[in-house]
């Protein structure tokens, strides 16, 4: 079985290295055939040289790891999502996961390991509501989330909090 993942990214060649340090080398230790591909959502010249430098480093050490799209204007997250699955190889599933690193990769393997033993299901992770934990954003973005995740949640039948989770 094969799995493709996308990151999608905009202007994030100061996150996006630590979360591939961390993601890399444990995706590597996995008996899954796995591939992961970032795509830069037209972040700029000089934000996409950046990011292909870092990506064109860590390949030789992580062959999974596949040239990057490079999109020359930002379209928004969910065309750069669709961008990588579209250059996919033959795959069985195809999945993204935030370049912020939210999702750990210990999170990503075990989800993907779900997805695995369910096929033909569609899995989306949801974040929950945590305390001592603050999640910053404007309130326009935040009321517009909890409807569109209240939306979800009553369409899916299943209690949704955080629908716009990064996996």
């Amino acid at each position: 079985m094969h799995i493709h993942y996308v990151i999608p990214a905009y202007r994030e060649s100061k996150r996006l290295p630590g979360f591939l340090n961390q993601l890399l080398p444990q995706l590597q230790q996995s008996p899954l055939k796995l591939t992961v591909q970032i795509v830069d959502d037209g972040s700029g010249i000089d934000e996409q040289d950046l990011l292909s430098r870092f990506i064109i480093s860590k390949q030789s050490d992580f062959p999974f790891l596949l040239p990057p799209i490079l999109n020359p204007v930002n379209q928004g997250k969910g065309t750069a999502v669709h961008s990588g699955w579209k250059s996919a190889p033959e795959c069985d599933l195809i999945g993204f996961v935030d370049a912020d690193g939210s999702i750990s990769p210990q999170e990503l393997l075990r989800f993907t390991e779900l997805a695995i033993q369910q096929p033909g299901a569609c899995h989306f992770a949801s974040r929950i509501k945590m305390m001592g934990r603050k999640i910053q954003r404007s309130e326009l973005r935040h009321y517009i989330g909890r409807i569109y995740a209240t939306l979800v949640g009553m369409s899916l039948k299943i209690p949704v909090y955080d629908s716009q989770c990064g996996l």
